[in-house]
């Protein structure tokens, strides 16, 4: 359902905003000289894989990584020592795994080559280590909203459920499969579950699920219009979780369906 949607993409952006930029650790460099300008007393804020983003003494600046020499990028802190040529290699060789310094460094040789370096040879676990921690802690941070998105949800649903005379079980704590015991709730055959997932015919599932939850809980016609349309459907969506019951809804106000047919 939209709502479902509308609300999980909420949680999803929030966590986005926390989990985008990929924070480096801080490194300054005394001077860098590009073709078109010099500057002095760089120090990283941050970098994606084609850009350096620094703030220097007349302010900030973005980079192009290619304009920057390996020595200005590892004093940045975007890259790390070679370790392979720490210790008197030219570079990775063939079966040799290969570590996040390694791994920018051949990604931007290969945009120019063409040839992608070999997945086998990519140290997983050496990756993860060097990635970031605040980084590791922004992803920390939007994985657990997400998680709090999806608990409220459920809770609101298990509430919406109860108000409207079924019991929901413990289904709703699901995700996906929560959306059972809210069909039901309006008084829908559960097999409209289905219909969720067919194109068109989810619309109609929408539609009809909102108008009998609605009914269900005692609640008008504006109630029914708000749950319906986009971003009023998350506030008509909480009044009907936390609004008192009405006395004078129950099943026999709910306009029923049969399954559909196998």
């Amino acid at each position: 359902m939209s709502l479902m949607k509308t609300l999980r993409i909420g949680a999803f952006l929030a966590a986005l905003t926390l989990v985008l930029p990929v924070i480096a650790g801080e490194g300054t460099v005394p001077e860098i000289r590009i073709r078109t300008d010099t500057y002095k007393n760089v120090t990283l804020v941050s970098h994606n894989a084609t850009h350096v983003f620094v703030r220097h003494t007349r302010g900030m600046a973005t980079l192009k990584a290619g304009d920057l020499s390996k020595e200005e990028l590892i004093g940045l802190g975007v890259l790390e020592p070679d370790p392979v040529a720490e210790a008197g290699g030219d570079g990775a060789t063939a079966g040799e795994p290969i570590g996040l310094a390694i791994l920018q460094r051949s990604f931007s040789e290969s945009m120019k080559s063409g040839n992608p370096p070999k997945l086998e040879n990519i140290n997983l676990p050496q990756l993860v280590k060097q990635v970031p921690p605040e980084f590791r802690r922004f992803l920390l941070i939007g994985m657990l909203a997400l998680f709090a998105g999806h608990l409220f949800f459920s809770f609101c649903a298990m509430l919406l459920c109860k108000k409207a005379g079924t019991e929901p079980g413990l289904m709703v704590w699901l995700p996906i499969l929560q959306l059972i015991p809210l069909i039901r709730a309006s008084g829908m055959s559960g097999w409209w579950f289905l219909g969720c997932f067919v194109p068109v015919l989810n619309i109609v599932v929408q539609v009809l699920w909102c108008v009998n939850i609605a009914k269900a809980r005692g609640k008008g016609i504006l109630t029914t219009i708000m749950l319906i349309l986009p971003v009023t459907n998350i506030l008509a969506f909480l009044y009907l979780a936390f609004s008192s019951r009405d006395s004078s809804a129950g099943s026999q106000g709910r306009i029923r369906f049969e399954p559909l047919p196998a």
